[in-house]
């Protein structure tokens, strides 16, 4: 699992987050497991964990648990809301995400079909980020 504090996406001045979601992102058929799609209001970035090179660690089981648990993820991939082309749902599952400059294809635990209602509420401008929990305080 990556922690917020684990990832390096720069942000534009103003730049707001609307959605982020875990998925598995697929690069010549072979699955990328850890991956991030982070919404904000002007682009749609892939985020996947940087490659660590375990040719150091092989010997040491701890050094490499400590690798992975410190993974980072760094952008590979950016689709800007004017660049926005294609969203496409597949028979198998995939989702594909098409733009003018970039693509890319992940496998979502949500449903291509919510997918769908976030993007046209996205490409429309009327996608808010999700509201905070509000605390409710219980006496003893």
């Amino acid at each position: 699992m990556v922690h917020e504090g684990q990832m390096s996406l720069p942000r534009e001045q103003g730049e707001r987050d609307l959605a982020r979601e875990p998925v598995t992102c697929l690069t010549d058929g072979r699955p990328i497991p850890d991956a991030m799609i982070i919404v904000t209001d002007r682009r749609i970035v892939l985020m996947i964990p940087r490659k660590i090179d375990l040719r150091v660690t092989w010997t040491r089981p701890l050094l490499r648990a400590i690798a992975e648990q410190a993974k980072v993820l760094e952008p590979t991939a950016e689709i800007r809301r004017e660049d926005f082309a294609a969203f496409e749902i597949r028979t198998n599952g995939e989702l594909g995400f098409r733009g003018r400059h970039a693509s890319f294809t992940v496998v979502s635990p949500t449903p291509g079909a919510a997918w769908q209602g976030l993007l046209d509420r996205w490409l429309a401008g009327t996608l808010e980020p999700a509201p905070l929990p509000t605390a409710r305080v219980v006496k003893r």
